[in-house]
């Protein structure tokens, strides 16, 4: 986390134990405006997206006091964050050339897995991976399929 990240958090801190005060001076209460907190909430809950945290660590008697709270964080916010994704990705895929690519390989239990990557000459994003339980997981019908797919949801959500 960044300095001032770390400062935001301490300001909204609610228990003193969490931060060790400087100076012995007493403590004002700072408020935060909305706009202040759904910066702070949406920081916070990227931290737990990207860095992959399971949710319930927010009900902690550690974490549980800081914003935002296991309701919050599993709802808007993730739906916020995830919209942000997605426009970035819009963003970056705006007149560009794109490449579908299609790949597929067994994982670490010999399961078949087939998975779409669309490629702008200097990012990929992953579209969608298939866990392959058909007969027919080889086979061109069966992959130019799962393409077709690919591309129907790139279409729709891109």
């Amino acid at each position: 986390m960044d300095k001032v990240m770390i400062t935001k958090l301490r300001n909204l801190c609610l228990t003193s134990y969490w931060w060790p005060r400087q100076s012995t001076r007493v403590d004002r209460k700072r408020t935060t405006t909305a706009k202040q907190r759904e910066e702070l909430d949406l920081q916070v809950a990227k931290f737990f997206f990207y860095c992959n945290i399971a949710f319930d660590i927010v009900e902690s008697k550690y974490f549980i006091k800081l914003p935002p709270n296991r309701k919050r964080l599993t709802n808007q916010l993730l739906d916020k964050v995830n919209e942000e994704v997605i426009q970035a990705i819009k963003n970056d895929l705006t007149d560009s050339c794109l490449t579908l690519v299609q790949d597929g390989w067994t994982n670490v239990s010999n399961d078949p897995m087939i998975a779409h990557c669309l490629h702008n000459g200097h990012q990929s994003f992953l579209i969608s991976s298939v866990h392959s339980e058909s007969e027919d997981k080889k086979k061109a019908k069966y992959c130019t399929e799962l393409a077709i797919e690919a591309i129907t949801f790139i279409k729709k959500y891109l």
